[in-house]
């Protein structure tokens, strides 16, 4: 009987999620996943065995991961919608020393996105933009040595289907982590996408 229930309440929540499809005005939903690839600077000081003294290493690591992407907004026209976004990406850490543990990191934004439908005629083509707040830190821990800054997004994405679509997205921050005997900062990456959408 509660399996009855259950199936009751999602028939009645679908029903009213596509009778929103014909109103001007709705909430809008996004949650999709796929990869990322990101660009993860970094500056320690280490020390150097042959000359037995400390010295500086600047080093760029690419480093591709998993990406995701949330959306809960509203629609004042068929045309374009804003609302809260946010977008990461979660990867393994490279190998900043010799004395550092490999962990898991996140990097990526949250603040207001703005998506606009350019083609009247035509809705499946639409820009993204993002701004908020930027950070990068370990995934299991919660009291690092990082904070949050300013960080901007833009892309596109397409419709493949109706309530589907592809998004590719560059993302830019600079939020700063000291990690593994340095400083590291970001994030700097692009995320390709898949997302369910109900817009």
């Amino acid at each position: 009987m509660n399996k009855l229930y259950i199936f009751i309440i999602l028939i009645c929540l679908a029903h009213q999620v596509i009778a929103q499809e014909h109103k001007k005005n709705k909430f809008v939903f996004t949650a999709g996943g796929g990869i990322g690839l990101a660009v993860i600077p970094y500056k320690g000081t280490v020390f150097d065995p042959g000359n037995f003294e400390l010295t500086t290493r600047k080093k760029s690591y690419f480093v591709p991961g998993e990406a995701a992407n949330i959306r809960l907004g509203y629609a004042p026209s068929e045309r374009y919608f804003v609302c809260f976004n946010i977008r990461m990406t979660m990867m393994q850490s490279p190998q900043f020393s010799e004395y550092y543990e490999k962990e898991t990191l996140v990097e990526g934004i949250m603040g207001i996105g703005f998506s606009f439908y350019p083609l009247a005629q035509n809705r499946k083509f639409f820009l993204n933009f993002l701004y908020g707040f930027s950070d990068i830190g370990p995934y299991t821990e919660t009291n690092y040595d990082s904070h949050f800054n300013a960080g901007l997004s833009a892309g596109a994405g397409y419709h493949f289907i109706r309530r589907a679509t592809v998004e590719l997205d560059f993302l830019i921050g600079n939020s700063e982590m000291y990690i593994g005997g340095g400083d590291t900062w970001g994030p700097c990456m692009v995320n390709l996408t898949v997302n369910f959408i109900n817009f």
